[in-house]
């Protein structure tokens, strides 16, 4: 199983698909959140997103404590402020 989803996660057609998903919900004034199980996926996905939000939230459960601070940080964003939440699940396993 974990070799199934470390196959889903180097997807390149299904990441441009989830990438230009996400750029539409941010158009339209959404906030989304990507929860992948695979923590090399959110990394995948954070180099793909950096450049195009402006508050880009990443959650997993190696973040340092200076991470965190950032991370909350953009979770308490106003909610009229474009936002991207990534994570993987369990966040903190």
């Amino acid at each position: 199983m974990p070799a199934i989803y470390s196959a889903i996660g180097r997807n390149e057609a299904r990441n441009a698909a989830i990438f230009d998903d996400v750029l539409t919900a941010l158009e339209a004034g959404r906030c989304p959140l990507i929860l992948t199980e695979r923590r090399e996926h959110v990394e995948a996905l954070r180099t793909r997103f950096e450049r195009f939000t402006r508050n880009l939230v990443v959650l997993h459960g190696g973040l340092k404590s200076a991470e965190r601070r950032e991370a909350q940080a953009g979770l308490r964003a106003s909610a009229n402020d474009e936002r991207l939440v990534l994570a993987n699940w369990p966040i903190f396993g």
